[in-house]
């Protein structure tokens, strides 16, 4: 069974009294373990696969599957319970609480499930000692460069240890250099087993992933291998 299954999705937006097809009958597989890029011009309808796949947002028609379980069957607390427990996501503007320590960040998961507090605890150090950022864990978001407030992000998408990794644009706002040191991080996650997928622009990003698939006007214009 496929961890996720899109069969002939389309979205669809109003605005006003326009219809914006961003994606039409779109269809493909994501396994467990999978490392896959999503790649595509702004526009393409890269972003709205990535929100659909992460539960953000619903399809306008055809069938989305979770693990075998179709997405529509699912009522609005069941989703929120897949994200937060089955989803980790990673973005390119960090989502960090400027207030809040990278401790406490990457336990803001928690907020919406219960769990031992040591064992969460645990488990938040362990993320932060992967990702290299053990050393940091009272500084704020302003102490820190841009590849640590993204090592951060990753930790946090961690903590529940989901099923899949949701990354949009991890490296947009990155030099190449500390670019290059996030994505070896999630190479070395997806050796781990972990299922990653990154939604980018850039083809040397997508080519850190197994897979390619190119979007285009709201279809899938090929897929690659590397």
């Amino acid at each position: 069974m496929p961890l996720i299954e899109f069969k002939k999705v389309s979205k669809i937006y109003k605005m006003g009294s326009e219809r914006i097809k961003a994606l039409d009958e779109v269809s493909f597989l994501i396994e467990e373990g999978d490392s896959i890029a999503i790649r595509g011009s702004s526009g393409s309808g890269k972003s709205t696969i990535m929100h659909l796949l992460g539960f953000l947002d619903q399809p306008s028609s055809g069938s989305i599957q979770f693990e075998g379980t179709e997405f529509s069957s699912l009522n609005s607390r069941e989703r929120a319970v897949i994200r937060s427990e089955k989803i980790g996501f990673v973005f390119q503007s960090f989502n960090l609480l400027p207030r809040l320590s990278v401790l406490e960040n990457t336990l803001l998961p928690y907020v919406y499930q219960r769990h031992p507090e040591s064992k969460v605890l645990e488990r938040a150090h362990t993320a932060l000692n992967k990702v290299g950022m053990g050393n940091r864990l009272n500084h704020l978001p302003n102490q820190l460069s841009g590849g640590q407030k993204q090592r951060a992000a990753i930790a946090r998408a961690l903590l529940n240890n989901p099923k899949i990794i949701l990354a949009d644009e991890p490296t947009g706002n990155l030099d190449s250099k500390t670019a290059a040191m996030i994505l070896e991080i999630f190479e070395s996650l997806h050796h781990e087993g972990r299922t990653i997928v990154l939604v980018t622009h850039d083809p040397l990003v997508a080519g850190h992933c197994h897979r390619q698939m190119i979007v285009k006007d709201g279809k899938i214009e090929s897929m690659e291998l590397r």
